[in-house]
């Protein structure tokens, strides 16, 4: 669902993990303690899935409470002419699908009625995430900023809470563990409130873990839970971690320290050619190899595993879109993959090396 394909069709979703965010900001020399609601959305394919959202409103402040109490879990509600949310960060978002739907005016929204079992059945009855631990570890390797991502888990324990001083604040944060289907475990530091989602839950329970970030600490990466987060059990993939049975799993701790990659040095020998996105959609092929340099950009790339890898379990990631202040630019591979450059085809790497400075 996007902003172009959505108004042509209706959408039958269903609700996960329904909750009411607390957060202050500034508003004229102003501290203002303010609600959203947000939830976990996802139609037909488990795999796809969004948020949803009822901002705050000055006008309104109620309107948090009153979201909660009508968008109870597992409701399924038809959609119309859905809008989305202008504000939402999609750096922000571990969601693979990151427009963030607006669960109020002018989204045309209604209950699907018990009488219409087709389309109570419609959506997915659970998440599938795309990263499972030895994932999330492949992914923050050489990682420096912030990164939103989702991940699947087994639940194993919650620590006590301790009180840490962070940014001037003092802050709560528990250590939890969560174990993979291949014996991969993690230690993840959870935050705040988030601790209350994951204290009801019984250790063996297998969770979607929707909207976790990790942060570089003392050269160590952090994996964390925020109140933000959203902690789903229902599906198929939790079902099976649930069920796994991990007394006979042979077990192993992972961490992530970052590392620069070691390649960076000799990619940037070359003078590198200032760009931008819009420049770059335009830029024409040349036969020698040219290095670009595009400066504050994001690259949306696909986290599902069958849009990462081939059938013979090489990676290809067939395209990414990648932004900036000028607009964005859709990186398209088809060719079949390079044996000389791994996961990249031919034509598109062999006839021109692209380097980002991020």
């Amino acid at each position: 669902m996007n902003s172009t394909t959505a108004k042509f069709a209706r959408w039958y979703v269903r609700v996960i993990d329904p909750k009411i965010i607390d957060y202050t900001f500034i508003a004229q020399g102003e501290q203002i303690k303010a609600q959203k609601f947000q939830c976990v959305l996802v139609s037909k394919d488990p795999g796809q899935y969004m948020l949803g959202l009822v901002p705050f409103d000055f006008k309104d402040r109620g309107a948090a409470s009153a979201a909660l109490k009508r968008f109870t879990p597992d409701s399924v509600w038809e959609l119309t002419t859905p809008a989305f949310d202008s504000k939402s960060k999609p750096e922000f978002n571990g969601c693979p699908l990151k427009p963030v739907v607006l669960l109020s005016k002018p989204t045309v929204i209604k209950a699907v009625p018990p009488t219409n079992k087709d389309q109570l059945a419609h959506p997915a009855t659970g998440l599938k995430v795309a990263l499972d631990i030895k994932g999330i570890m492949g992914l923050l390797k050489g990682q420096t900023r912030n990164k939103a991502f989702d991940f699947s888990g087994k639940f194993l324990s919650l620590g006590g809470p301790k009180t840490v001083l962070s940014a001037g604040k003092q802050l709560t944060v528990s250590e939890a563990e969560f174990l993979d289907s291949d014996g991969s475990k993690i230690a993840v530091s959870v935050w705040k409130q988030a601790r209350t989602a994951l204290d009801s839950l019984q250790p063996g329970t297998g969770v979607a873990v929707i909207g976790s970030n990790a942060t570089v600490q003392g050269g160590e990466v952090k994996v964390n839970i925020w109140p933000s987060s959203h902690i789903s059990t229902s599906g198929a993939q939790a079902q099976s971690l649930t069920s796994l049975d991990a007394t006979t799993l042979p077990t192993q701790v992972l961490t992530a320290t970052f590392t620069p990659g070691k390649d960076v040095a000799s990619m940037m020998e070359p003078e590198a050619h200032p760009t931008c996105a819009a420049a770059l959609a335009d830029a024409v092929v040349k036969e020698r190899a040219l290095t670009f340099q595009i400066n504050r950009c994001l690259i949306d790339a696909p986290l599902q595993e069958e849009l990462m890898y081939t059938q013979d379990n090489r990676l290809f990631i067939k395209s990414c879109r990648l932004r900036d202040i000028t607009g964005a630019w859709m990186l398209t591979w088809s060719a079949p993959p390079c044996l000389h450059c791994t996961g990249v085809p031919t034509s598109s790497r062999c006839a021109r090396t692209l380097t980002l400075s991020l």
